[in-house]
């Protein structure tokens, strides 16, 4: 069309109202698998609740709490996203029975839940939780047992359902969730069945959430080529 007063260049400007909408609602679903899902190997699990909204692709680890399934937590979680990771909102000290934690990310976890409590600057350390007071601005969570050590935000101090044991880092992976689902946000989330991915499956490494090295050990199934994961027994 012709440029200048009153015209429009490739539909922007011009006084004429601009359309840009289609029409209808595009729903995209998140691209996951390479392969053909159909030959996949899946089985349905249930999923904890309070952990909100899961994407596709994220790996998952079983509760030892509950035998229920939940994100599995990376080595490093500052560095790879790990919805099961809640970091403390204010320092846990040595000889302290209390961390402090996000009243949202709260519901995560439950009175009488093994919890791991990690960080950069401490060691990796077990404990039971007591009680969890939700009346305030953020949830305090009380411990059966006491820290021994500082647990810093300093340090990105964080803490975890266990989900295995020590030398796994008390989060062991078991499989893929293949679908995006709702567990709930409060007390009281009553979780999910959800479909999951086990074997005989080539992903896209972009779309998987929360694998690592750690994780690739436990599956034992996951190997890398490029930009995909060969998952195959």
């Amino acid at each position: 069309m012709p440029v200048g007063i009153n015209k429009t260049n490739a539909g922007i400007g011009g006084q004429i109202p601009q359309h840009n909408l289609t029409g209808y609602t595009q729903l995209r679903e998140k691209r996951l698998y390479k392969s053909l899902r159909d030959v996949a190997l899946l089985t349905d699990m249930n999923m904890r609740g309070g952990f909100g909204q899961l994407e596709r692709g994220t790996v998952l680890a079983e509760d030892s709490n509950t035998g229920f399934m939940v994100p599995y937590v990376a080595d490093d979680p500052t560095d790879t996203a790990s919805p099961g990771a809640v970091f403390l909102v204010a320092n846990g000290a040595n000889a302290s029975d209390e961390l402090r934690i996000s009243l949202e990310e709260s519901y995560k976890f439950a009175a009488g839940d093994d919890i791991a409590i990690n960080s950069g600057g401490a060691a990796m350390l077990a404990r039971t939780i007591d009680d969890i007071d939700r009346t305030g601005q953020v949830a305090i969570i009380t411990l059966t047992v006491a820290l021994n050590d500082d647990y810093t935000t300093a340090d990105n101090a964080y803490i975890f359902l266990q989900c295995g044991a020590v030398g796994e880092d008390y989060s062991e992976a078991v499989c893929i969730l293949d679908s995006d689902i709702y567990t709930g946000v409060d007390e009281g989330s009553g979780g999910a069945l959800a479909p999951v991915l086990l074997s005989n499956a080539v992903i896209y490494q972009d779309a998987v959430i929360g694998m690592d090295a750690g994780a690739q050990t436990d599956l034992g199934n996951v190997s890398e080529f490029g930009t995909i994961y060969y998952v195959l027994r």
